[in-house]
């Protein structure tokens, strides 16, 4: 064999080897960029299970709000019934699960007082009792009622920082 056909045919092994090496260089690259794709998909999908569960708590948490202002509502005007106490209650059952404690105890001393108010009221009422009694019934009365016209305000600060979608 002639130099030259040597140097055709080791110029022919270098061409493969060279073909091969772009080739294994190309689908390293390859495998790279869809990592970083799968990667970046894996975080998108991350941000958006978090961004609905934030919508999710914040949906549950409005329903908690909604259902402690409109009882508070129902009993400024006098007109709690049967059904707006269970729809307190049912509408506020979870809230230990999605606020925290404190506003769960808070939402207790609502419905505490709206249920008082009644007896509060028979007490005041009651021409058996003595002026003392009619008094001290007339004050207690009185401050629920005040400490539940107060509330109106109160449960939207107590309850902003849990009704906030972002971050």
């Amino acid at each position: 064999m002639g130099d030259t056909a040597l140097l055709a045919v080791v110029v022919a092994a270098l061409a493969v080897i060279v073909n091969a090496a772009v080739s294994i260089g190309l689908h390293i690259r390859r495998a790279r960029f869809e990592e970083a794709l799968a990667t970046k998909k894996l975080d998108y999908d991350a941000a958006l299970a978090e961004r609905k569960l934030r919508l999710d708590l914040f949906d549950k948490r409005y329903a908690i709000f909604d259902a402690a202002r409109t009882f508070l509502g129902k009993a400024l005007t006098g007109t709690v019934e049967m059904k707006d106490e269970q729809a307190f209650v049912s509408g506020t059952l979870d809230a230990s699960f999605l606020l925290n404690d404190e506003l769960a105890t808070y939402l207790d001393e609502i419905l505490r007082r709206v249920l008082d108010l009644p007896f509060k009221l028979n007490d005041l009422q009651n021409e058996q009792a003595t002026d003392q009694e009619r008094k001290a019934a007339a004050e207690a009365y009185g401050a629920d009622r005040k400490w539940l016209r107060e509330q109106y305000k109160v449960v939207v600060t107590k309850f902003r920082p849990f009704l906030h979608v972002d971050g």
